[in-house]
């Protein structure tokens, strides 16, 4: 039985033993953008809700709810860090029904905000945002700069409103 300091470690670090506690995190990571009812979990692995938790809480040391919810926000972490998706995104990615209930749960698990916790990744996934997003009032800045030697550029189509390439 493993005993780490918190559900989001345990979430994150511990071999399973039990074939159907290892299955049912099989079955949980696959739905992490719709969760399954853990008591639709047990009913699929064969066990009623109370012997799935006993067996959740003698092998992984916590209840399935609690290692569910730490899998979805160590994913939506890992969106944080590496996607430009909203916040409200992220959460309903990860199954969360909506933003504010989500930052809640994040925070109380991570001991940051969301926002935060993008801000402190060093702005890797602000800084690609940022970059791909449009300056407003002008149509010209909606493509990307090309590439140095690529040879074009974007410029504004008036007749459609949208950029066209053109040579540079």
């Amino acid at each position: 039985m493993a005993s780490p300091g918190t559900t989001h470690e345990l979430a994150a670090t511990v071999t399973v033993d039990d074939k159907r506690v290892r299955h049912a995190l099989v079955m949980m990571e696959q739905r992490l953008a719709d969760p399954i009812p853990i008591s639709e979990l047990a009913e699929r692995l064969q066990l009623s809700t109370r012997h799935m938790e006993r067996l959740f809480q003698g092998v992984v040391g916590a209840k399935p709810q609690a290692v569910y919810r730490a899998m979805r926000l160590r994913h939506a972490h890992w969106m944080l860090k590496h996607t430009h998706h909203s916040i409200t995104l992220i959460a309903i990615d990860t199954g969360f029904s909506d933003g504010a209930h989500f930052s809640r749960q994040f925070k109380q698990m991570m001991g940051v905000s969301p926002r935060e916790a993008r801000r402190q990744f060093g702005g890797e996934a602000s800084r690609r945002d940022a970059a791909s997003r449009p300056q407003k009032g002008n149509i010209a800045h909606q493509a990307r700069p090309s590439a140095k030697g690529a040879g074009w550029t974007a410029a504004a189509n008036t007749r459609t409103g949208g950029a066209t390439p053109t040579p540079a």
